[in-house]
């Protein structure tokens, strides 16, 4: 008998690392954008399968982030974005997925949550966000978020649906003062 004993303890660890590269977002550490749709689309499908299971969607949006990058450069607002990274995972819950969608803009799926509980999470965010005053370099920034909410629907013909949902609500946030909750 021949024996061979190859040990993959690297290449399993390779591995790992390039899917951790393929669904996060390297600044913030929250998920990526890709991973998110992916997720939102199973939430979607879910709902679908099971009617009365509900479940939320947040996207938020840091207000006037342009002005942090141009006044105070961009080491400040990558330390915003993380900052804001994690207060979203101090309000994680094992269920729940946070990514970073875009530059400023970021989004939560709450699966098994009600639109008043999800509301009432989102609410606490904001406080949270506006309340902290963040410091870097002798610099100092207080930052604001808008925040678009939507439940999820069995109406919903795919994750697009839910998503412009939620978008919408976010711009409605922004075009009421901004520092907002916003639902549909």
């Amino acid at each position: 008998m021949l024996w061979s004993i190859l040990d993959i303890t690297i290449q399993k660890e390779m591995q790992e690392k390039l899917e951790i590269q393929a669904t996060t977002d390297y600044l913030t550490e929250l998920y990526n954008r890709r991973y998110f749709t992916c997720r939102l689309e199973e939430e979607v499908s879910k709902i679908k399968c099971y009617k009365n299971t509900t479940s939320s969607l947040m996207i938020f949006d840091l207000d006037k982030f342009k002005q942090i990058n141009d006044a105070l450069g961009h080491l400040m607002g990558d330390f915003v974005l993380k900052e804001f990274a994690n207060i979203l995972k101090k309000n994680l819950r094992k269920t729940d997925i946070a990514a970073r969608i875009g530059g400023e803009e970021f989004a939560m799926i709450l699966a098994n949550t009600d639109i008043v509980n999800a509301s009432i999470l989102a609410n606490r965010i904001k406080e949270n966000v506006s309340n902290q005053i963040i410091n870097i370099d002798g610099k100092s920034v207080n930052v604001t978020v808008s925040i678009g909410l939507t439940a999820l629907s069995y109406d919903d013909i795919n994750s697009d649906c839910t998503f412009a949902r939620a978008d919408d609500a976010l711009y409605t946030a922004k075009a009421n003062g901004r520092n907002r909750v916003e639902q549909k």
